[in-house]
């Protein structure tokens, strides 16, 4: 070989490491934007699920605070009832005092 084909060489070697490394820049920036793209893709699934678990959560808290609600609101007029009917048995009771006083 001689000189010029060695320089040809060395040229199309540099040449091909100058296309070798702008393809590997290339591949590289592909895959960080894929990366990029999956990771968004990811968090934005990620918040999803979490807004749907939260509105489930929310949603069973309502209904146990709905629950409970109703029954305090049972349990209330319940003992409101028995404390009507209470102060009814002993109004009635208090008359017939004042009615056994009057008759003597």
């Amino acid at each position: 070989m001689n000189a010029k084909h060695v320089e040809q060489i060395q040229t199309i070697q540099a040449e091909q490491a100058v296309r070798e490394k702008t393809l590997l820049e290339e591949a590289k920036s592909r895959f960080r934007m894929e990366v990029a793209e999956r990771e968004a893709r990811l968090i934005a699934e990620a918040e999803e699920r979490f807004m749907k678990l939260t509105e489930i959560r929310e949603a069973k808290f309502m209904d146990m605070f709905d629950a409970r609600e109703k029954k305090y609101e049972a349990l209330i007029n319940e003992c409101m009832a028995k404390g009507m009917s209470i102060e009814f048995q002993s109004s009635r009771h208090d008359d017939k005092a004042f009615s056994s006083d009057d008759d003597e």
